[in-house]
């Protein structure tokens, strides 16, 4: 697009998939001084509302950020009152020590220990360097 073009959308939605994502089309339109219309909601955005339609978007941006961060700050709070264990689940000790005793036997290729005990290279070198 050029400057000074004009830009038809049926709704928002077409343009981004997200809030914040609309909200940097706009900063780049307002930069370029590129119009918005929106044909359904009758609605034009030129360079005079851009900006304040910008912020908006950014109000909204932080509102959705923010009510996300508690809803899962919240349900995780929830499930640990439950007994519910919360992020991954550890490993097992005996599991751990038996690849550390395959890898330090130098009988086994990190491959073959990670087959067997499902421990991950980088798993095992941040148990060794402990």
């Amino acid at each position: 697009m050029n400057s000074e073009d004009e830009l038809y959308v049926t709704d928002f939605f077409i343009l981004a998939d997200s809030t914040a994502q609309l909200s940097q089309i706009i900063t780049d339109f307002e930069k370029y001084h590129i119009r918005l219309i929106n044909i359904n909601k009758n609605i034009a955005v030129d360079s005079t509302y851009l900006a304040s339609f910008n912020q908006m978007l950014d109000i909204i941006v932080d509102f959705e950020r923010n009510l996300i961060r508690y809803k899962t700050k919240h349900g995780m709070s929830k499930a640990a009152q439950n007994g519910k264990a919360i992020g991954r689940p550890k490993r097992t000790d005996e599991n751990m020590q038996r690849a550390i005793e395959m890898y330090l036997s130098k009988h086994y290729t990190l491959d073959q220990i990670k087959e067997e005990t499902s421990i991950s290279r980088s798993t095992l070198y941040r148990h060794l360097a402990r």
